[in-house]
């Protein structure tokens, strides 16, 4: 199967096609080396992507080749790692481009990437630049993955083909940064991330998680009563969230839909807010057990409104500690993060559309998801909010 098979891309959008569009975009027929094709032996099992062939590629018939790869190879030599002889390299767009660069171009292209991960299988994955990152990433993040400055130097345990992926700035653009006041900072960590990308060892599942799967739907609000207060009573640390009809908690008509709770990561349930499961949420959420969630100011709201109290023994909060632990702007959501450290890719396709406000009064359509639809991915929220919450906390006792 492929890496970006359609069963999997479905919720998102379109399926990938697995057919290259050279006709529409046109590059090979204007340049020396036409669809250069992989480079290396690849003994380590790394794939390197570059952006693009630049001329000089074009003219050689190969990848990173010039100043960006003298450096690249210079850098790579530092932690004994032979380019040729350890990975394999290529390119998001494999034709050297003699016209401005769009993304539609490296959709184009998109499909010979996609062959190469299904043949190759690599265990690690080193995306250069931003156009690498848009035709690797695209497919499982979304359509605009943005500037390299929100990737560098992440290291996402990517489910999908139970791989590493370490997005990392392109060498070309260390190169062309080292008259700057900031070219040594930029070298040092372009050398920081290669390091720390060699530094993983084997892949990073044993058993890739399928958190969906994970979650239980719990209809019987009893059940729900009954299961929290034994997670009460047994103690240790909770994650919850709470979907609702509007983003603001203020005005008459705003109201709780579901809820889910994730009990020390082990077992995670999902719920209408109705019934004996709102009255035992209240007493879980007044009780002494840890708490932890994403954006605690929202869930904070919304129980003050609903239930007429706070939460108590708040301990996390992961868009806080993610801005912590990282200054860098669009990566404190609790997608993001899930995505960057538990390799999950958006598991909301379905169901955001309904959570965008229809009206000037602020309401959205929530009511008119599918129910099991709904909880599976409020149960995910909570489950992933708690293996979140327990990498950054490991990260922050490192540092």
């Amino acid at each position: 199967m492929g890496f970006f098979e359609a069963t999997r891309t479905a919720s998102k959008g379109a399926p990938q096609s697995l057919l290259p569009k050279c006709g529409a975009c046109g590059f090979y027929t204007r340049c020396e080396s036409p669809k250069i094709g992989v480079m290396g032996e690849g003994r380590r099992g790394v794939l390197i992507i570059s952006d693009e062939i630049t001329s000089e590629d074009d003219a050689r018939g190969d990848h990173l080749t010039g100043d960006a790869g003298r450096l690249l190879r210079r850098s790579l030599a530092l932690i004994g790692i032979n380019l040729d002889r350890d990975c394999w390299r290529t390119s998001a767009l494999i034709c050297n481009a003699s016209d401005d660069i769009t993304p539609k171009h490296v959709s184009y292209c998109r499909p010979n990437l996609t062959k190469i991960l299904a043949d190759l299988k690599p265990r690690l994955i080193i995306p250069f630049g931003s156009l690498a990152v848009l035709s690797l990433l695209s497919p499982l993040w979304k359509e605009n993955t943005g500037s390299i400055e929100q990737w560098a130097g992440w290291k996402i345990p990517l489910q999908r083909m139970n791989a590493w992926v370490c997005p990392t700035y392109h060498p070309a653009y260390v190169v062309d940064a080292k008259d700057d006041r900031e070219g040594a900072v930029v070298q040092l960590w372009f050398d920081r991330h290669l390091k720390a990308a060699f530094q993983l060892i084997g892949r990073p599942w044993e058993e890739v998680p399928d958190y969906q799967k994970q979650i239980r739907i719990v209809m019987d609000p009893r059940e729900v009563a009954s299961q929290l207060k034994d997670w009460v009573r047994d103690g240790g640390a909770m994650a919850f969230d709470y979907e609702t009809n509007r983003l603001q908690p203020d005005p008459a008509d705003a109201e709780i839909v579901c809820a889910s709770v994730c009990w020390r990561g082990r077992d995670t349930i999902a719920f209408p807010w109705v019934g004996e499961a709102v009255e035992a949420m209240g007493r879980f959420l007044r009780s002494k057990v840890p708490k932890v969630g994403a954006n605690n100011k929202f869930e904070e709201r919304w129980t003050r409104r609903i239930l007429g109290h706070g939460v108590r023994n708040w301990v996390w909060d992961t868009m806080v500690s993610a801005h912590h632990l990282d200054c860098r702007p669009n990566i404190t959501s609790v997608k993001f993060q899930a995505f960057v450290r538990l390799g999950q890719e958006e598991w909301g396709w379905a169901v955001a559309p309904y959570l965008k406000s229809t009206d000037e009064n602020g309401l959205n359509r929530i009511r008119e998801v599918d129910t099991r639809t709904l909880l599976v991915y409020c149960g995910v929220d909570s489950l992933v909010e708690f293996h979140i919450a327990g990498q950054q906390k490991k990260e922050m006792l490192c540092r």
